[in-house]
């Protein structure tokens, strides 16, 4: 992480760790856009909260193997359409912090998207793809930057 002190440019490298012998206890809460706050969840004792723990990792796990077998009937169209939306949606949150979030800019994939969903084939998606996120080669200055 780049770090600026006293005019100067550092950089600054943390190596974080949790161990369990580090780790005294836990707490459970949850909030919504009703409550003013957060109000906590099945903590009466470490025991309440253990079940709480087992019981909504097992609706977890329902839910996840649910959604997978939804997904696993997805077109190939619905699949990136759905990819777009999550990578896209990532930075939406800032849009709605500075009040100018609207439902319509980011859940929908705009129609001038759609022309380059050709280019997403088998054929040459990968290199496609590539070439989008970053620029693994660049004819003009003659260089070349190799990808693995």
């Amino acid at each position: 992480m780049p770090l600026l002190l006293d005019g100067r440019l550092g950089e600054l490298r943390v190596e974080a760790r949790i161990l369990g012998r580090q780790t005294d206890g836990g707490r459970l809460y949850t909030s919504d856009v009703l409550s003013e706050g957060y109000i906590p969840v099945g903590m009466d004792s470490a025991d309440q909260l253990a079940d709480t723990f087992q019981k909504l990792t097992e609706q977890f796990r329902i839910a996840t193997v649910a959604l997978w077998k939804r997904m696993a009937g997805w077109s190939r169209d619905q699949m990136m359409d759905a990819g777009a939306l999550v990578y896209f949606s990532i930075i939406k949150d800032f849009a709605h912090a500075a009040g100018v979030y609207d439902v319509a800019d980011w859940m929908t994939i705009d129609a001038r998207a759609n022309r380059f969903r050709p280019l997403f084939n088998d054929e040459f998606g990968r290199d496609f793809l590539g070439e989008m996120v970053g620029s693994s080669a660049c004819p003009a200055s003659g260089c070349t930057i190799t990808l693995s």
